[in-house]
């Protein structure tokens, strides 16, 4: 059991109800929305499109965005979004570039454009307190859901441009929170299988107990718990197995308690990036020789030089006002392992 340090996502979790779904407005995001369209010619180059950092601010409603073109990046938001978000938590990039995130408050996910403004595709069915999402390169979509106490966290599955989910995996243990996601096999949806880092709080001493779970599509509707330790509270995962095994398991959690992120070896511990503040989500590059990690604490995303941690740069978002809540953080184009 670790000592609790980070409460904002369990406690805005659990004072969430299930919500009276309604509908998100599906629109041609090239043919509506004139700010949309501003923002797709400031950034037509194509270049300038994919090489994008997002940084998402639960506490203000927005998503600063960051040029990573260029040996020397800017740690100045080039735009920031705030149109349909309501505490956006999980943040992922599709093969397309195209923005993903979930809103927390709002129970829903919402897909945005390249550079756009305002979303173009939404999902709510089934959606309650949305923690992270992931797509994998058919355009299938997962979200982790996390209503709070009391309730049982499960991970939905909605068909490439579907609103319905297919699919449905709950959390082996009651009161247990998802923190992220992580997709093995992405490029392959038919050998895609799930992973979650999360933990359980206890209410009357505020201490966390990690763990991380797979879900395999088709054996089960149940995860099943595969960490051969404990850690505190979970941020971000990410998961390897380069195709035919030439390479072994891997997967890397972010441990608030450390804090850091642990890296594992066929289950076994091969090595600790230790971050300081307080780590959430993670975010790797294609080149997979970036991470960025987002940092509640000190209210922004650093990036270190994987897998050796050497801090490259820092990046701070646009607010208005000096309280952030800094967790979610993608980056275009992702890499698919790291």
């Amino acid at each position: 059991m670790r000592t609790l340090l980070g409460t904002a996502a369990l406690l805005i979790a659990a004072s969430t109800t299930t919500p009276a779904f309604a509908a998100v407005r599906m629109v041609n995001p090239h043919t509506a929305f004139p700010s949309q369209q501003s923002a797709m010619q400031r950034f037509a180059n194509p270049n300038a499109l994919q090489k994008l950092l997002y940084v998402g601010d639960n506490a203000n409603n927005q998503i600063s965005v960051f040029s990573l073109k260029g040996k020397h990046p800017s740690t100045k938001p080039i735009y920031v979004i705030s149109s349909g978000l309501f505490g956006p938590q999980g943040l992922t990039t599709d093969r397309h570039g195209n923005l993903w995130v979930t809103n927390l408050y709002g129970n829903t996910v919402l897909e945005y454009a390249p550079g756009a403004l305002t979303p173009s595709f939404g999902l709510t069915n089934n959606i309650n307190s949305p923690t992270d999402v992931k797509v994998d390169a058919a355009g299938n979509v997962y979200v982790a859901n996390s209503p709070g106490l009391g309730s049982q966290s499960y991970i939905l599955k909605f068909p490439a441009g579907s609103t319905t989910p297919s699919s449905v995996w709950f959390t082996p243990y009651g009161n247990e929170i998802i923190s992220s996601l992580a997709l093995l096999n992405p490029t392959n949806p038919a050998a895609t299988s799930i992973y979650a880092a999360a933990y359980i709080v206890n209410p009357s001493t505020l201490l966390a107990t990690g763990y991380i779970l797979s879900c395999y599509p088709g054996s089960s509707n149940q995860c099943v718990q595969i960490n051969p330790t404990t850690f505190g509270q979970t941020g971000g995962i990410l998961v390897e197995q380069s195709p035919g095994g030439a390479k072994p398991f891997q997967y890397s959690v972010v441990d608030q308690y450390v804090p850091g992120i642990d890296t594992f070896t066929n289950q076994q511990m091969s090595g600790q990036t230790v971050t300081g503040g307080t780590p959430q989500m993670i975010a790797l590059t294609s080149s997979k020789k970036d991470m960025f990690v987002a940092d509640q604490f000190y209210g922004r995303v650093t990036e270190y030089s994987w897998p050796s941690g050497t801090v490259l740069n820092q990046f701070y978002p646009a607010t208005g006002n000096s309280r952030t809540i800094i967790i979610g953080v993608a980056v275009s184009p992702a890499g698919t392992y790291f």
